[in-house]
């Protein structure tokens, strides 16, 4: 049995043994290419077309193709399907992200109007929760399967720790509530100090989630030869430390310059609408580069 292989620089075809798959070849113009394991086809770099008669165009890349089929990216049967549950995982954050927006404009309308008829409202303040909670459950399920990376990519387990630390921001949020343990046992008494020390905790660990989560992303797309996924993680990993680094910031600038605290306020707003536009993209992107892999 042969295979057909294609070299990507002159376009000569050639006819290889089926058993000399894996391994590389040499074309007669002296560009090398790997001989896949069955027949199969070749991504062949994208080259966009130049203008030449504009002296001042930008060079464009090679845009390489991220429909290659499963095999010719070295994937295993086994790793396939560990992609495929990664898949079903960033499908649940999406349906999160769905339900959050709904959740926010939700909120929206119950405060401008909460006041005007409180009673009428309540029964849309519970559905409002509901899709909260909803929404904090599909999170939590689609990280799991998240955790279903292939062992070869370095991003298992930081998407591992990942899931750890979001269900251990979770425990403590939930044991720490002062009203909370007040409720289950009268025996139980915490101090102020001591509940500051639990919101820094759980602050702590929400954000040590979120980095873990974007370089866990980023190293799970680079394994599948997605650099453009990859690299909106790493984009959305900065554009969030930068948007918690201005609410650290503008407290202390409300003490000296009053000014700026009006310009970290915008920055804010428009950074995270920003971030929140990445995330999405990275999901939505995401989604589809996994479906193209496994089928």
């Amino acid at each position: 049995m042969t295979i057909s292989v294609t070299c990507s620089s002159c376009g000569a075809a050639y006819e290889m043994p089926d058993d000399l798959g894996g391994q590389i070849g040499q074309c007669a113009c002296g560009a090398t290419f790997q001989i896949p394991h069955q027949p199969t086809a070749v991504a062949i770099p994208a080259v966009a077309a130049v203008d030449d008669s504009n002296p001042f165009a930008a060079p464009v890349a090679d845009a390489v193709a991220i429909h290659a089929p499963a095999s010719q990216l070295g994937l295993s049967g086994v790793e396939i399907s560990q992609i495929a549950k990664c898949r079903t995982g960033l499908s649940y954050l999406y349906a999160s992200v769905i339900l959050i927006i709904i959740l926010f404009l939700g909120g929206v309308i119950l405060g401008i109007a909460g006041n005007n008829s409180p009673r009428e409202l309540r029964g849309f303040g519970i559905g409002v929760g509901v899709l909260g909670f909803t929404a904090f459950l599909f999170s939590v399920i689609g990280n799991g399967f998240l955790m279903s990376a292939p062992s070869r990519c370095t991003g298992q387990g930081l998407l591992k720790a990942a899931f750890g630390l979001q269900l251990g921001a979770v425990v403590l949020s939930l044991f720490g509530n002062f009203e909370l343990l007040e409720q289950l046992s009268s025996r139980v008494r915490l101090a102020r100090t001591d509940q500051l020390s639990l919101t820094l905790v759980v602050l702590g660990m929400q954000l040590a989630y979120n980095i873990c989560w974007c370089l866990g992303m980023q190293r799970f797309f680079g394994f599948l030869n997605d650099p453009i996924n990859a690299g909106r993680a790493s984009l959305f990993l900065k554009l969030m430390v930068t948007v918690i680094g201005l609410v650290i910031l503008t407290p202390i600038m409300s003490m000296t310059m009053p000014l700026l605290v009006v310009v970290s306020g915008v920055s804010i707003f428009v950074i995270g609408i920003v971030t929140i536009i990445v995330y999405v993209r990275l999901i939505e992107q995401g989604r589809k580069t996994l479906r193209n892999i496994t089928g």
